[in-house]
């Protein structure tokens, strides 16, 4: 028994060790894990931050045997916390992505996830209830032969498994932005892994063009904090340069990168979005010239532009909104940074749906009790079409985070007004406060150049056509303005 609660507690410990570990090289994946399993959005941000300085403690706390009971409840109270959020989310036919252990373990969660939290339980149970069990360093001396070659092999067989967790993190710290690219390049190439529903909107590589430009504050390589509005001059564009001191290809185009800053003079501003610290960008600026290079650190900037890998370029309007599709590789940014300070630079065709500044098409349908209504009740003030349907699973992903935009909508955001199909008691039953009106067909939708759901269609002040069609949720954030409760380049507002 005393060998059993000794070998649980270190069990409990790597579990918890190999999972903060996983989580602090990851945040942003255990950020959308959190919110994905119900924690309410103007909480997940701070639950993710705080989960793996939990699960740290409650590894350290288990080792000493005077702590170990401290740390078996805690372990247990996480564990009781996690089974609750997977049973309810598993319950309402949702698998999100488990992210227990960060990105070592980044597949769906099933039922298999619940009996591994279960029997970690029962284990966290056990020394919380019958005692620690004997010191680790003192245990030995209490232990038959045969006990201790037993503890031995288990305390061989648990460093292992430490040090293989974090070989992966690093390996897959490595190789993350390899993956990405690989990513990017099957989304351009339209291609989709195994088991994606092809009725879902395909996602690519950069922000729909005419989206608000991601807001962010970050250092450059003298300390000073530089935001996106002092890098905007005037009436004259800004090139959006994201580059990295390891990447290979990105090695390429330095020589070049203080050339166009030279070339651009006062008609372009050009800023280099890095990866690194100062110690690593200073001396590669400083031998190619290039003047302003920012420090993404521990913001996402890339993210929140939707680059995927380096190098890559976005061009940004005056009216800060987004001019270019996302440039990636050598080929694509020496194109559209030269074409750009050359004047040539034409941005590509839409991606579909009506051209900017168009009249919107006329629409005029019943709202949810019965009382047709018209979308020129909106003018006045910008009104975001979005597309939606109670039977579409991309859009009860996105609804709990929809409800707390509305409680909490910035006054600079469009108005909302949603286009839905179902019935007007299964709309109803959404708990949404936007107005919403009801086409049964969706017969709407092919006016604006929609085709899924969820989708969105930014309209003016005038009734006119102000972005192209945004399609799924990160599309659809951006033209709200970004995610609530968030803060930096992800609100943007």
């Amino acid at each position: 028994m005393a060998l059993g609660l000794l070998l649980g507690r270190l069990v409990l410990t790597a579990v918890f060790l190999v999972a903060a570990v996983g989580k602090l090289r990851d945040p942003d994946g255990s950020r959308k894990a959190v919110a994905e399993l119900g924690v309410p959005a103007p909480l997940a941000a701070a639950v993710a931050r705080l989960l793996p300085w939990a699960e740290l403690g409650v590894a350290l706390a288990l080792l000493p045997a005077r702590t170990a009971v401290w740390g078996a409840v805690g372990s247990l109270v996480l564990l009781v916390g996690f089974l609750i959020g997977i049973a309810v989310s598993l319950a309402r036919g949702r698998r999100p992505a488990c992210h227990c252990f960060g990105q070592l373990s980044s597949g769906p969660i099933g039922w298999t996830t619940v009996a591994r939290n279960l029997v970690l339980a029962a284990v966290a149970l056990a020394v919380a209830w019958q005692g620690p069990g004997p010191s680790l360093l003192a245990a030995p001396v209490g232990f038959t032969t045969a006990e201790r070659w037993l503890l031995v092999g288990g305390l061989v067989a648990l460093v292992l498994i430490v040090v293989e967790g974090f070989v992966l993190v690093q390996v897959m710290a490595q190789n993350g932005r390899l993956l990405q690219r690989l990513e990017a390049v099957e989304a351009l190439l339209g291609e989709h892994a195994p088991g994606h529903d092809h009725d879902a909107p395909p996602q690519r590589a950069g922000l729909p063009i005419g989206a608000p430009a991601p807001r962010f504050a970050l250092p450059g390589l003298d300390g000073r904090t530089v935001r996106l509005q002092e890098l905007q001059r005037g009436e004259n564009p800004l090139l959006l340069l994201f580059l990295d001191p390891g990447c290979g290809p990105c090695g390429e185009l330095l020589p070049e990168v203080g050339r166009w800053e030279q070339a651009a003079g006062a008609r372009v501003a050009l800023a280099v979005m890095s990866r690194g610290t100062a110690a690593e960008n200073r001396p590669l600026a400083a031998a190619h010239g290039i003047r302003r290079v920012l420090l993404q650190g521990e913001q996402d900037v890339a993210g929140a532009y939707r680059v995927s890998g380096t190098p890559a370029a976005v061009l940004v309007q005056a009216d800060g909104t987004i001019g270019s599709p996302a440039a990636l590789g050598v080929d694509e940014v020496r194109a559209l940074v030269e074409g750009v300070i050359a004047g040539s630079y034409v941005p590509s065709a839409p991606r579909q749906g009506l051209p900017m500044g168009s009249p919107a098409p006329a629409l005029r349908l019943p709202d949810v009790a019965g009382t047709t209504r018209d979308l020129g009740e909106f003018r006045g003030s910008k009104t975001l079409l979005l597309f939606w349907s109670p039977d579409c699973g991309f859009c009860q992903q996105m609804l709990p985070e929809l409800k707390a935009w509305e409680g909490t909508r910035p006054a600079d955001a469009p108005r909302l007004l949603l286009v839905s199909t179902g019935s007007a008691e299964a709309n109803r039953a959404q708990g949404l406060t936007s107005p919403l009106l009801l086409d049964a067909d969706f017969s709407t939708s092919a006016g604006f150049g929609v085709n899924g759901t969820p989708s969105a269609v930014l309209v003016d002040a005038e009734g006119r056509i102000a972005s192209q069609v945004g399609e799924g949720q990160d599309d659809v954030w951006d033209l709200l303005g970004g995610r609530p409760g968030r803060n930096g380049a992800a609100s943007r507002r």
